[in-house]
């Protein structure tokens, strides 16, 4: 026990004069700044064909191939971007429904999920609407940004420390105030109208508009004057 008392009170005596040091020592302190505004890449799209009860009637599997060729002439891959969630069954068709089916399309700009939606409408596709939008690399963004406010703040150091005829040196402090929890949220706006002919009421989706999301990131960073 007494050891350890001894090795403490030494260690305390070490630690003063590294301190007063530390006071001692000639810095600047400045706030690196980086920020940018993004949009999704990760959009889903859900998309329902359905086989109407009309005279100008058009078959489910007509207007599906109509969708596959559309999506692959504009580069989508569908084995891995469209999705079945849900159909109707036979005897629903049988009883004088809608034969429909549902679908999730994954798309990865705004400028192709307007291409989309002009394109499957114009084939008669009509309903369609945004349930979810994101970005698949925000680990990314958010280490570019965090260096890229490193870089501002030792540009900053080096001007404050150029008007006075100095230099700047190493890094003896670095607080980082961003926190990474909070999810990215875009927001996707799109209006629908509706038109009632006979007893078939059809859904018509213009193209929604994304928001963008924008970073910033800060931190502060002690650097030894020379």
């Amino acid at each position: 026990m007494k050891k350890f008392f001894i090795i403490l009170i030494v260690s305390v005596f070490v630690a003063l004069p590294l301190a007063a040091q530390m006071s001692e020592t000639p810095c600047v302190e400045v706030v690196g700044y980086a920020s940018a505004e993004v949009e999704p890449n990760e959009i889903w799209v859900k998309v329902t064909i359905d086989e109407r009860e009309s005279n100008s009637r058009v078959r489910l599997i007509d207007l599906e191939r109509k969708m596959l060729s559309i999506l692959n002439e504009m580069g989508v891959d569908t084995e891995t971007s469209l999705f079945v969630d849900g159909f109707s069954g036979t005897n629903y068709k049988r009883n004088n429904g809608v034969l429909y089916k549902n679908y999730t399309l994954k798309l990865t700009s705004a400028e192709q999920v307007a291409e989309a939606f002009d394109k499957l409408q114009d084939a008669g596709i009509n309903r369609l609407s945004v349930t979810k939008t994101g970005r698949s690399d925000v680990a990314e963004l958010k280490s570019k940004l965090r260096v890229e406010a490193m870089k501002s703040a030792k540009a900053r150091a080096e001007e404050l420390a150029g008007a006075i005829g100095q230099s700047v040196g190493m890094a003896i402090y670095i607080n980082d105030y961003n926190v990474d929890s909070a999810p990215m949220v875009f927001r996707a706006k799109a209006a629908y109208s509706l038109s009632n002919d006979s007893e078939i009421v059809e859904e018509s989706y213009s193209a929604p508009e994304f928001t963008s999301v924008k970073l910033d990131y800060r931190v502060t960073v002690k650097f030894v004057l020379l």
